[in-house]
């Protein structure tokens, strides 16, 4: 092409000027297809069935540790199992037509104070009545929720293996 020069900055200038409109051609195209609005994501709300099942891992572990004079770890699993029926209780107030908030805090006001008087008195005794009577209490909640199907008790092995009961 006569008369045309090519210069290094024509060059560099008509690149960005391509590249420029390749941006703009490309957030038109992506708006056009985009949903007018982003529906907000609906916020995590744990079924009570998961709840559940690392209540049972507590109550497993309270029950060793009670056994083996863990006072501390045992202490620790009823504030952890505490949480848990706080969480069933936030969650579903009502569960089957029945007024689960209701029974965990008879739970609560009983059961757990049981326990912490138990492993406040260093006492395996009192400890192994407070831990029969929670676990009563779980198993009458699940007769009440015509769930009588989901029994628990005393467990015969630690839940995990990797984990020292022992207190130190």
């Amino acid at each position: 092409m006569k008369g045309v020069r090519f210069r290094p900055r024509n060059a560099a200038m008509i690149a960005w000027l391509m590249t420029a409109g390749l941006a703009s051609a490309l957030t038109q195209a992506s708006a056009q297809t985009a949903p007018a609005a982003q529906a907000a994501p609906e916020p995590f709300q744990p079924e009570i069935g998961e709840i559940m099942m690392f209540q049972q891992l507590r109550h497993a572990k309270l029950w060793f540790a009670g056994q083996m004079n863990n006072w501390p770890l045992a202490d620790y699993e009823v504030k952890e199992l505490r949480e848990g029926f706080e969480t069933v209780a936030k969650y579903y107030p009502t569960f089957n037509d029945v007024p689960l908030a209701k029974m965990i805090d008879a739970i609560r006001d009983t059961n757990f104070a049981d326990l912490d008087k138990a492993i406040a008195d260093h006492d395996r005794g009192k400890f192994s009545r407070a831990f029969d009577s929670l676990t009563q209490a779980c198993n009458a909640c699940h007769q009440g929720n015509n769930l009588a199907f989901i029994a628990i008790r005393r467990p015969t092995s630690p839940p995990f293996s990797n984990q020292s009961f022992e207190p130190k």
